[in-house]
């Protein structure tokens, strides 16, 4: 900090040491409140337990979860998300592969999406998946991990109800060397 620094924040502080203390409590129950409605209702940290999404997430990393991402929009080919499933404390990070309407089928690792082959330069391709024709049903989406051999996901439960999505993974913030938005 720079020598000016101590004397800038001197009239702050001294501002904060006059306020009478019913107004400290008032303003530390307001940061109180703030933090709890943030984590509530907002933001959400993550620990990736599992390698089902390498190369994009790494097993051992920390994610930033928006919770409310699916109460304005619907979700989107292609976000990732955090899914608990019904009844179960699991928490797994998925890709949305194919929302509410598409027709889906896989045949010796390819995917096809309404007809068309999917392309995935992210995913590490099972060459034995195999998936029957399937319509996603409204209100649900058919979600994988980008490391396919690695991955339990909608190819052993089925569709995900959208209400079963704690939110989009937005932010990578540990390790440090890998921080920024998720992909």
């Amino acid at each position: 900090m720079s020598p000016s620094g101590p004397r800038l924040l001197l009239p702050m502080i001294q501002r904060i040491r006059a306020m009478p203390r019913w107004a400290h409590v008032v303003y530390v129950s307001a940061v109180v409140v703030a933090a709890l409605s943030i984590r509530l209702y907002w933001l959400e940290s993550t620990y990736v337990l599992e390698a089902s999404m390498e190369p994009t997430i790494h097993e051992g990393e920390r994610l930033l979860v928006y919770k409310q991402a699916y109460h304005d929009r619907a979700p989107q080919r292609g976000d990732i998300v955090v899914v608990q499933m019904p009844g179960s404390r699991d928490i797994y990070i998925k890709r949305v592969v194919a929302v509410a309407g598409d027709r889906l089928q896989a045949r010796w690792g390819n995917i096809r999406l309404n007809g068309t082959l999917l392309v995935e330069d992210y995913a590490v391709r099972d060459e034995r998946m195999s998936i029957r024709p399937i319509t996603i049903p409204q209100g649900f989406v058919f979600v994988m991990g980008d490391n396919r051999p690695r991955s339990e996901d909608s190819r052993d439960w089925g569709p995900i109800a959208v209400s079963a999505l704690r939110g989009r993974a937005v932010l990578r913030y540990w390790p440090l060397a890998r921080f920024g938005t998720v992909p």
